[in-house]
């Protein structure tokens, strides 16, 4: 009677506690719940509450002790999938990046959704969420490169992924010094993470890899066991946050959108600048001048030339170290000066005399252009007014 009095008070006490927490993995199972293989959202799903997360797991043991079920997730129909997902992306946003179960789940879903989520709210935060969670990951010293033109395909990766959770079941039974069956091939966990490590893997196959690596980390292998696992993981994180991003400066449409109807509401310019914004967070000066070079004033949305210029405003103009154009040299001051003072957008005008402050020195100098026309000429951007002599001005 006192164990059952003792054990009822601990799970009320228990229940009141979890009601006022938040649960990574419950926001795990609701994104992975809300979503198909082509990331459209569904409209029946087995969405969980916190609550509901941590009863089954967390408080389960104690339950089935007291002889009580543990409640089973029934799916369950969803008004409002879109803004249940960007709900679950709040969430997940506030979890600790630096915990690596956390941050793997959050560069996960932050990629997939950044890509393959059909709604533009979505992806707008999906992807200013990865840029800031890609800075924990330490300096990126190397622009990122795009996907090859022959990607490893599903018959290649799957085996692959395949391969290193084998390897890892080895290596994990060795350790406690259970046999493998009779005829079972002898495999090394350091040479399936060279070989997964190795395929030109594309963003759907490094994002599942990437979860693979993390469940390893959390298992029973040993830290020297562990050590080739943790490199391919760091590796996936940088491939996965590179690959999501840099589709993101497109947002262009991913293979499944012939099935999304006709406006599937694509090649957005928030999400366009958001990736601006991301990227210019992670690889800093160089991917700006990138970016800077491949503008065309002309053709780019407003929100992406905006962006553009808060990142000159934040980081300057540093001394080119990318090769120049083979017809012209790059000139990122006169881009700014000609936004400042030409480009038809108010929003984009203010953005650009705000970045032309950092340029200059000067900072918040002046937000009026003929504030300006002094420095446009010492520069050369501005030639002198042309005053016609009169006949005071002629000598007899």
């Amino acid at each position: 009677m006192k164990f059952a009095l003792r054990s009822g008070g601990w799970l009320l006490l228990s229940s009141a506690l979890v009601s006022a927490c938040q649960f990574v993995g419950a926001t795990d199972n609701n994104l992975r719940e809300l979503h198909n293989e082509d990331g459209l959202h569904r409209r029946t799903a087995k969405v969980v509450s916190h609550y509901s997360y941590a009863t089954n797991v967390a408080v389960a043991g104690a339950l089935s002790r007291l002889g009580a079920k543990t409640q089973t997730f029934e799916a369950q129909s969803i008004k409002d999938p879109l803004s249940t997902c960007l709900e679950a992306l709040e969430e997940l946003a506030s979890y600790n990046s630096r915990d690596p179960w956390e941050r793997a789940l959050q560069i996960e879903h932050f990629s997939r959704l950044a890509r393959f989520d059909p709604w533009v709210l979505s992806r707008e935060r999906a992807v200013l969420e990865l840029g800031r969670v890609a800075a924990v990951l330490g300096p990126w010293t190397e622009l990122p490169q795009p996907l090859g033109a022959t990607p490893a395909t599903s018959e290649q990766s799957v085996p692959a992924i395949q391969a290193l959770l084998r390897a890892a079941g080895q290596t994990a039974r060795g350790a406690e010094g259970v046999a493998e069956p009779a005829g079972a091939e002898p495999l090394s966990l350091a040479s399936a993470c060279a070989a997964l490590g190795a395929l030109d893997l594309p963003l759907e196959a490094s994002y599942r890899a990437l979860r693979v690596c993390a469940l390893l980390q959390r298992s029973r292998l040993g830290a020297k066991d562990l050590e080739p696992v943790l490199a391919l993981r760091a590796q996936l994180e940088r491939r996965c946050v590179s690959l999501a991003l840099l589709g993101a400066l497109a947002d262009e449409s991913p293979e499944a959108g012939e099935r999304m109807g006709s406006d599937p509401g694509w090649n957005k310019p928030v999400v366009q600048a958001a990736a601006v914004t991301s990227c210019v967070r992670v690889w800093g000066a160089p991917m700006l001048e990138k970016l800077l070079r491949e503008c065309d004033p002309r053709r780019d949305a407003p929100e992406r030339l905006t962006a553009l210029m808060e990142g000159v405003k934040r980081l300057g103009l540093a001394p080119t170290a990318l090769p120049a154009p083979a017809d012209a040299a790059f000139d990122a001051r006169r881009l700014v000066w000609q936004l400042a003072v030409d480009h038809p957008d108010g929003v984009v005008r203010v953005a650009a005399l705000d970045a032309l402050g950092r340029v200059t020195g000067r900072g918040r100098f002046s937000l009026r252009s003929e504030d300006w026309l002094d420095w446009a000429r010492e520069a050369g951007y501005v030639r002198p007014t042309y005053v016609p002599p009169t006949d005071e001005d002629v000598d007899p």
